[in-house]
């Protein structure tokens, strides 16, 4: 029942502010509506709002491999499937009605998978350093099938237009790992 506004130079009392809604050791829900309710609202208000907050690379682009217990940032190199998997998250959120930045995050996430990973095939290469440059240029199927329901769940919840882009990787994941196969 609480909103936290606060500039982003602030954003390390989110943390602080969102241990309010931690369930506590032992806790027990007395049925699966209560335990949707307290998880929607701890999902809402904390998890999305940190990740966007302090997951999220605002300077680099991108979303971060990891948040330490402290709620600083892990720096590590940059996997595909990670801004893919928030790109993801984030449009399902707002196709569920998330009242947050979800489309700045969608697109921020998928800014990173073109700037970062795309490849010249149109595949995306398995992991970047912190500044960008290719660190591992193999194409995983794992990987493409992440950037792939990024983008279809970005489309859906119109985040943009990414339908032919989409539909452009689908091909390219056909043509390239059926030969594999």
């Amino acid at each position: 029942g609480a909103v936290l506004v606060c500039d982003l130079s602030r954003s390390q009392g989110v943390k602080a502010a969102g241990e309010h809604f931690r369930i506590p050791p032992g806790r027990r829900f007395a049925d699966i509506v209560q335990a949707r309710a307290w998880l929607g609202e701890w999902l809402y208000l904390q998890a999305l709002p940190l990740w966007w907050s302090l997951g999220a690379d605002h300077e680099n682009g991108g979303f971060r491999e990891a948040l330490g217990a402290d709620g600083e940032p892990v720096e590590r190199v940059r996997r595909a499937r990670v801004p893919a998997r928030q790109a993801y998250v984030y449009a399902a959120s707002g196709l569920a009605g998330w009242k947050g930045p979800w489309r700045q995050a969608v697109n921020h996430g998928l800014e990173a998978l073109t700037g970062r990973h795309r490849r010249e095939d149109g595949l995306y290469a398995a992991k970047s350093s912190l500044d960008g440059a290719a660190v591992d240029r193999e194409a995983y199927l794992y990987d493409q099938a992440f950037v792939l329901l990024a983008l279809a769940t970005a489309q859906t919840a119109s985040a943009g237009e990414h339908e032919a882009e989409a539909l452009a990787l689908l091909d390219r994941i056909e043509t390239t790992f059926r030969a594999r196969i």
